[in-house]
């Protein structure tokens, strides 16, 4: 397990977080991709414009730790490859539409570094980085019930943000009581967004085929240890 971050910049240690919460998929989902679920934790936070020295620190040393040879590899790794399956599935062409890791990776090659943007950007970042596993924040405020994985309808694709990539045939969407989140493995819409005021997130992932548990637990850990403060 990787050390706490806080202890570069002095924080102290953040309370344990309760372990995720297992979602909902609907039975439309389930049918067609039956590994598939939808884990969620909501925890209080900390947000900052300005990345505080750690986690530039932990960025720029991620940063050395991947070269070309990663990047061009990394797709027969099993999280990359359960998200390119998942891709596939859903209509996508994960060579253009990259998975999460992918894409971040191929930015660091492309940038020559991962960017730092604050927090929980960095935070989440971090996570993918070390872990493989996309962890995605939402304001607990802008969200309404439980979140859902559910068949993406046509006013789905409307609602949330213009993508450069055209929707799947078969696209999932994250869901709330009041609608659609966010597509399935790509950031949530600007409007449910963690915001500098934000005090509480809610953060989810996904579960698939051939990603261990201890992997996608390991992920939430990151980013709570990094982003969870006492209430």
């Amino acid at each position: 397990m990787p050390p706490n971050p806080r202890a570069i910049d002095e924080h102290p240690p953040t309370p344990e977080a309760p372990p995720p919460t297992v979602g909902l998929v609907a039975a439309d989902a389930a049918a067609v991709h039956p590994g598939l679920a939808l884990l969620e934790l909501t925890v209080p936070i900390r947000t900052a414009r300005k990345s505080p020295a750690w986690s530039k620190d932990r960025l720029a040393r991620l940063s050395t730790s991947v070269d070309g040879h990663d990047v061009l590899t990394m797709h027969l790794a099993p999280v990359p490859a359960a998200f390119r399956a998942l891709y596939k599935a859903m209509g996508r062409d994960p060579d253009a539409d990259r998975p999460p890791q992918e894409e971040a990776f191929f930015r660091r090659l492309a940038d020559g570094g991962f960017p730092h943007r604050g927090l929980p950007a960095d935070a989440l970042l971090i996570a993918l980085a070390e872990t493989g596993v996309p962890v995605w924040a939402v304001d607990a405020d802008r969200v309404r019930g439980p979140l859902a994985i559910r068949r993406a309808t046509p006013d789905d694709h409307a609602r949330l943000e213009p993508s450069p990539h055209p929707p799947g045939a078969r696209d999932l969407v994250v869901a709330d009581a009041d609608g659609p989140v966010a597509a399935v493995g790509r950031p949530p819409h600007p409007d449910r967004a963690v915001r500098l005021a934000t005090t509480h997130a809610r953060l989810y992932a996904l579960q698939l085929d051939g990603v261990a548990d201890m992997r996608i637990h390991e992920a939430f850990w990151l980013c709570t240890s990094q982003l969870q403060v006492a209430e």
